[in-house]
């Protein structure tokens, strides 16, 4: 083999050649990054040489869908460390939204995403990397997922029933009310459409379809539902001065 051939590359040399592709291509120096490009400079090299290796995976590093997998894996992909940290969570319908399940359910969010900005020729839209971590969630969520964090499912609401406390999220409270359109009101135009309302993701804020949700709860199941403040703690007598403001 030549000398500059993967048996005569030192570690050193390999770092090196390693951190002259990252710099380039805009993703940070980790050592996890470092190990995933010498891995690939050397299964390229063992047909040819490191040098060579080095100039192709420069020349090549935004070019072709199986490039773009590849690089999707690399730290700092994505420049909302938010999102960089999610990239292998699996996307998951909201059970609330609409009842077909939205495409691209079971898919990781890398993989969504990389579909999504996939362009015709290939090669992906670099817009990918800048995306807006609290824009992705808000699309997400009218496409009918679940947030990234599930920030739907922390509690929310309190309430009593038969003299228990209760802490609901604000998936819990639309979850009840679909429930309750469906065993309590006749099945008619209002029922069909509250329900449409309350899944409707696309087009209602999840702020009117809890409000609405709430009406339905309160009701039908003769409770009512007290929001909480971040530290404030649910107590029998708070949902008792609710329900006398009722």
């Amino acid at each position: 083999m030549q000398k500059d051939s993967q048996d005569f590359v030192t570690e050193k040399m390999l770092t090196e050649y390693a951190n002259d592709v990252l710099r380039p291509t805009n993703f940070p120096r980790t050592d996890r990054n470092i190990s995933l490009i010498t891995k690939e400079l050397l299964d390229d090299a063992s047909s040819s040489n490191i040098q060579a290796a080095h100039d192709n995976l420069i020349k090549n590093m935004y070019k072709g869908q199986t490039r773009q997998k590849q690089n999707s894996q690399l730290d700092g992909f994505y420049k909302d460390p938010r999102i960089d940290k999610r990239k292998n969570k699996v996307l998951e319908a909201d059970s609330t939204a609409a009842a077909t399940l939205p495409k691209g359910a079971g898919q990781t969010l890398n993989d969504f995403l990389l579909n999504a900005y996939t362009l015709e020729d290939g090669d992906l839209n670099r817009g990918i990397r800048q995306l807006d971590y609290k824009k992705l969630n808000q699309s997400l969520e009218k496409m009918g997922f679940e947030c990234l964090v599930k920030k739907h499912r922390r509690p929310k609401f309190g309430t009593i029933i038969n003299g228990q406390k209760h802490m609901l999220s604000e998936h819990d409270v639309l979850s009840w009310a679909l429930d309750a359109v469906e065993n309590y009101y006749v099945q008619d135009r209002t029922a069909v459409f509250i329900s449409n309302y309350l899944r409707d993701s696309a087009n209602n804020s999840i702020d009117k379809r809890l409000k609405l949700a709430i009406k339905v709860v309160e009701n039908t199941q003769n409770v009512r539902l007290v929001k909480l403040n971040p530290s404030q703690r649910l107590s029998k007598s708070m949902a008792q001065a609710k329900a006398k403001e009722h």
